[in-house]
């Protein structure tokens, strides 16, 4: 299967997309997405405000129900390309090269036998404020060089969550070095003490001190900075990444490497003081 979307994306710096795009996303309606087309249907966050009495105790407000995440809600233009082929994978990562930042991730067909090694990484994603590139490495018969010489790139940041991990799974999968990466939830942990409260409070519910702090994920991330919901379903997680890829299985892999590309630039943001960090009180569904 081939497949590109070419457009033409406005020429904004990230600062000027991210600083102005997060604060109006309450206007952008949820996108049901299909690989060569996305449709808008209109649609409203919800939020419930709870009376309280000056004599009572605080009780928390319900949780904020958000809006769907796709890889063009921040970027309309942000196109997809699946690549299963060694040209198609040359072809679209030649476009890429010039990127400073990549959010990138990694898929590979789940083992349901107990104790068997898991299978090797099939599907390599990698986004850009412009494009998204799924490339189905496990039916291409070599990788493109292009892949190895931008993974490899010290000067190319690359960001995700458990990122480490991941470049580990590939270079022992497919001898490919990953350089310059930064952990998403580290980085979000170090800017922002919500984490840490959470922490806190949830080492408190459980009645143990020592709990130690799980990793930050994506979702949850995204709910935070983008005030956007990913959606992650069990079924495509679960499937098989080394057939022809469906158009559920191309989305869902575009979503996480682009959300793991805006929210970089919206933690960028708050690292630089160009925009505040989210209210503590703020909770989502």
């Amino acid at each position: 299967m081939k497949g590109a979307i070419k457009l033409q994306n406005n020429k904004l710096s990230s600062a000027q997309r991210y600083a102005t795009s997060v604060p109006l996303l309450r206007r952008i309606a949820p996108r049901e997405e299909t690989f060569s087309t996305l449709s808008t249907s209109s649609a409203r966050r919800r939020t419930t405000v709870v009376a309280q009495s000056s004599l009572s105790p605080k009780k928390p407000e319900p949780p904020i129900e958000l809006p769907p995440y796709s890889y063009q809600t921040l970027c309309p233009l942000r196109n997809v390309v699946y690549a299963a082929t060694l040209h198609d994978g040359k072809t679209s990562l030649k476009k890429m090269v010039n990127s400073s930042v990549l959010g990138f991730d990694i898929e590979w067909k789940p083992n349901f036998v107990k104790g068997a090694p898991p299978n090797p990484v099939a599907c390599v994603q990698l986004s850009n404020e412009d494009s998204v590139i799924v490339l189905q490495v496990s039916a291409m018969s070599k990788l493109p060089e292009e892949l190895f010489t931008m993974l490899q790139n010290s000067s190319i940041v690359k960001v995700g969550v458990g990122i480490s991990d991941d470049a580990k799974k590939l270079n022992k999968d497919w001898g490919i070095s990953v350089r310059n990466m930064v952990d998403l939830s580290t980085l979000a942990r170090s800017l922002d003490p919500y984490w840490a409260e959470e922490d806190r409070l949830k080492a408190e519910a459980t009645n143990n001190p020592n709990l130690k702090a799980a990793p930050v994920g994506l979702a949850r991330l995204a709910a935070r900075y983008l005030t956007l919901q990913l959606v992650k379903g069990k079924k495509v997680t679960r499937s098989n990444w080394e057939r022809p890829l469906t158009t559920a299985q191309i989305n869902y892999a575009a979503n996480d490497a682009a959300v793991a590309f805006d929210v970089y630039q919206r933690l960028e943001l708050f690292q630089k003081g160009e925009t505040t960090l989210p209210s503590a009180d703020m909770r989502h569904k």
